[in-house]
């Protein structure tokens, strides 16, 4: 009935008028999908109506539930008082903050990531995974507006996401939010500007009778947004471990104010993630930067990745080296976080002396192992143009 009522457009169209609308997306309505003459969007409102076709023809409706969870990082100086708590009740479930990990004392071994590479490959076909949304800080992104991407796509073709759109709030930089026993009705081909409806789906997604729900999770979390994907600047500790912590608070095994770790997303549901190019595409990530981001924050929550590199060739194949490299080597978390921090000194230190002196953080990775746990020195030169690490795109 939620999207019935944003379909029918009885909300209003925009937040504006609303107080607090900072907190939220502009639109919450349907009315820019059944106005728009644009392709990409007819393609997304065909997505909505065959969800609604599909459901009318249900006389028993849907069944189960779908579960919207956020998830919260404790910060550092953050105290929860159990007289602040809120009651729980039968539709609210209330949860523990997550406290923050060592990284740089952390045990945990690196766990192998497979690659699934191929234009055609996507996470929303990595059944039993959990699998990540390339969220927008306001959830749904541009599904209602002019947004066709990743999260956007996702949204269309599992409707039921799109009634976060009303009740949840911006994401903090210490939050997440899983959405949890949606279904998929609709597929799709082309992608962005070009995306085209491709007819309906029939999910043979499992069911999850203990939790009465669809088995399928989704992650929502939200990449810091650069103007460019200049690994110098990204690979810096105040920017990699803002993006290392959101990824963990999305990755992390929820656990509830009574002690159980037995949620609807749980690790034992789901000991698999199934991610990808992750804020490195108009959000202009770097993807090595955000690869060692995610690939860090899921060993430490002890769950595998499945990567989807998309039509990224020759990345994919610089990200096999380098699993195949670090598992070899049996590096554990905090040896690569620190790793990580080792190689942000070197490149402030390169870009001080306007070394020209190309390298890749793949490549100063193997560069360590393979001599001796040493970084190479840096070249002193004049002043010139620097580039340490390019786009984070193949060339």
């Amino acid at each position: 009935s939620i999207l019935a009522n944003m379909f029918l457009l009885i909300l209003p169209c925009k937040r504006n008028k609303f107080p607090r609308c900072e907190l939220f997306g502009e639109k919450q309505n349907f009315f820019h999908l059944l106005t728009s003459s644009k392709t990409f969007t007819i393609a997304k409102l065909a997505m909505i109506v065959n969800y609604f076709d599909r459901i009318s023809e249900d006389t028993k409706g849907p069944e189960g539930f779908v579960y919207f969870r956020r998830q919260v990082l404790k910060e550092e100086d953050d105290e929860e008082d159990e007289n602040d708590v809120e009651e729980e009740t039968e539709i609210v479930k209330l949860y523990k903050k997550l406290d923050q990990p060592d990284w740089k004392n952390s045990d945990k071994p690196l766990l192998p990531i497979k690659t699934v590479p191929g234009r055609g490959k996507s996470i929303n076909d990595a059944t039993g995974c959990l699998q990540i949304d390339f969220a927008n800080e306001f959830i749904g992104g541009g599904v209602l507006g002019n947004g066709c991407v990743q999260e956007e796509l996702r949204f269309s073709v599992n409707p039921e996401h799109i009634a976060a759109v009303l009740f949840t709030t911006k994401m903090e930089n210490n939050e997440a939010i899983i959405i949890t026993g949606t279904e998929q009705f609709s597929k799709y081909k082309g992608y962005s500007y070009k995306v085209e409806y491709d007819g309906n789906k029939i999910d043979d997604t499992e069911y999850d009778g203990n939790n009465k729900c669809m088995r399928c999770s989704t992650c929502c979390i939200d990449a810091v947004r650069y103007w460019t994907s200049n690994g110098n600047y990204q690979i810096q500790p105040s920017q990699f471990n803002r993006d290392l912590h959101k990824a963990f608070i999305g990755f992390s095994n929820p656990v509830s104010i009574h002690g159980d770790s037995n949620s609807e997303c749980s690790h034992e549901s789901y000991e698999t993630i199934a991610t990808g190019n992750w804020g490195c595409g108009v959000f202009s990530g770097h993807l090595e930067v955000k690869l060692l981001a995610q690939w860090l924050a899921a060993s430490q929550t002890e769950r595998k990745m499945q990567y989807y590199p998309f039509d990224q060739t020759l990345f994919s194949k610089r990200l096999e080296k380098i699993n195949y490299l670090l598992l070899s080597k049996k590096v554990t978390v905090s040896e690569l976080y620190n790793l990580v921090l080792d190689i942000s000194k070197w490149v402030d230190e390169a870009y001080r002396y306007n070394t020209d002196n190309h390298k890749g953080i793949f490549k100063l990775i193997t560069f360590y192992y393979q001599n001796k746990c040493q970084l190479p020195v840096v070249p002193k030169k004049p002043p010139g143009p620097l580039i340490i690490f390019s786009h984070g795109k193949d060339s």
